[in-house]
């Protein structure tokens, strides 16, 4: 199970940062207004789209972190990924300027990607958890039932 998840992560993310990183480089529209155009007039850019864009790079960089088993060390200093309850903090602060700032649903599902990929990667990484809590509590129980 856990390879697969992994196996996952490492094909979907890749592409969903590459979309955060052509969308710096764009014009700031939503790219869902391409696939679901917007009725009526154009929506101005959300309002900090730059930085909002390189947090979701930073959290997707983090959510890669978390899905590692080893330890990453960078100029002889070892990386601590972000705990869940920051990363969730942080990727709803975008979705939450879009819909105070009354855009569009095509742009505020844009800006809630990052906040569902650090779901998938908290639940997957719980569920391999508890996967190998309840294969540790089956040993267990083996030693321990009669005739064993």
């Amino acid at each position: 199970m856990s390879g697969t998840i992994h196996q996952w992560y490492k094909t979907t993310t890749p592409t969903h940062t590459t979309r955060h990183i052509i969308y710096i480089f764009s014009d700031y529209n939503s790219p869902l207004a391409a696939v679901f155009p917007r009725a009526g007039r154009p929506e101005h850019p959300l309002y900090l789209s730059p930085i909002l864009t390189l947090l979701a790079i930073l959290l997707h960089a983090n959510a890669a972190l978390l899905t590692q088993p080893r330890h990453l060390v960078l100029a002889k200093r070892r990386i601590i990924p972000l705990p869940y309850i920051v990363a969730f903090g942080l990727s709803a602060i975008s979705p939450a300027i879009s819909v105070l700032s009354g855009k569009t649903w095509q742009t505020t599902a844009w800006w809630c990607t990052t906040a569902f990929l650090t779901w998938i990667v908290h639940a997957a990484n719980r569920s391999i958890v508890e996967e190998q809590e309840s294969i540790s509590e089956l040993e267990r129980m083996k030693y321990i039932s009669a005739g064993a």
